[in-house]
């Protein structure tokens, strides 16, 4: 911004305008005289606060450089040249810029590659206490984006293509292709289907067998996470992890370099279900009944189940159920 006391005067002048306007004072003098309290500080506003930014360290390096590095302190550690390359066009997809020419839009900050020299190598942890805008999240999904490509491309143990099928399900659609909703009136309001939910036991729909990523044959696992002390920056993140990773470019190359799997995230606030106090509703439902004898069978407490089991054995099995999800 090169202006920015002339913009907080025209911010603070427009929301004084709105002032005379709503809550008008014939008395001209009297008018002046407010919006003159007005704009002293702590009234309306307080004084900008500006806060100088300083110049960081630039490598002397663009990231293609260090896809033809010899030195035994390359910065890619041991990835090989097809793990350099597939991580170049990676972070070109949305996480940092390309120019006119398809090389990448800058050169990196020296600290972003200390950072990715240190994370692609085993314990050698590092920390970032550089301010504003010193680019300190392409300092940490830099070297997590490095070794997820590195472990896909091994030539042992590397991913396997999914099998056919591989993201084609819909979780919104049940195995038949159907919408789990349908519209319940003409103002647009939705509800699930009620031949949509298939009761038995702890599987009350076709979810397992059927969601987006059956077919997935590469080893589950949490690869990293990511932990902000606030959900206003999860928030901001998950725009940049999108854009690095699920953009369209992303996805096409993913496609066309890692057999056809994707890098996934997910985000967990306060406000996701989960985690050791999360109960399904059916669960919910049948732990709280009470005056139920435990021998009571669930046919008997939930309409459409054919189980046999009783409900004592239902506990039973439903705490053995959370622990694995916790």
């Amino acid at each position: 911004m090169h202006d920015p006391i002339g913009a907080f005067t025209r911010i603070r002048e427009l929301y004084l305008s709105y002032l005379d306007t709503a809550f008008r004072i014939e008395d001209p003098e009297l008018a002046e005289e407010r919006r003159t309290l007005l704009r002293k500080p702590g009234a309306l506003c307080t004084d900008p606060l500006l806060e100088p930014q300083p110049h960081w360290a630039v490598d002397g390096r663009r990231f293609e450089d260090l896809l033809d590095e010899q030195s035994d302190d390359v910065v890619l550690g041991d990835l090989s040249p097809r793990a350099r390359q597939i991580f170049i066009d990676l972070i070109g997809c949305g996480l940092i810029g390309k120019e006119g020419d398809g090389k990448l839009l800058r050169r990196p900050y020296r600290h972003q590659l200390q950072m990715l020299q240190r994370g692609v190598r085993d314990g050698h942890a590092g920390i970032v206490t550089s301010g504003t805008g010193s680019g300190k999240t392409e300092a940490f999904l830099l070297p997590v984006l490095a070794t997820i490509i590195e472990e896909a491309t091994r030539e042992r143990g590397g991913w396997s293509a999914p099998k056919p099928g591989y993201l084609q399900q819909r979780w919104w659609r049940d195995a038949q292709g159907r919408p789990m909703a349908e519209q319940e009136d003409r103002k647009g309001a939705y509800a699930l289907r009620k031949d949509a939910i298939k009761v038995g036991g702890l599987s009350w729909n076709d979810f397992e067998g059927h969601h987006q990523r059956v077919g997935e044959t590469r080893p589950a696992a949490i690869r990293a996470l990511l932990l902000y002390p606030m959900n206003a920056l999860v928030e901001d993140q998950m725009a940049r992890l999108r854009a690095a990773i699920d953009s369209q470019d992303a996805r096409e190359l993913l496609d066309r370099e890692l057999n056809g799997n994707r890098i996934f995230f997910g985000r967990y606030t306060g406000q996701t279900p989960g985690g050791p106090c999360y109960w399904r509703d059916h669960e919910r439902s049948l732990a709280s009944l009470k005056g139920v004898s435990a021998d009571t069978p669930l046919s008997a407490l939930i309409p459409g189940v054919d189980s046999n089991r009783t409900l004592k054995q239902w506990k039973n099995q439903v705490a053995g159920a959370r622990k694995r999800r916790i």
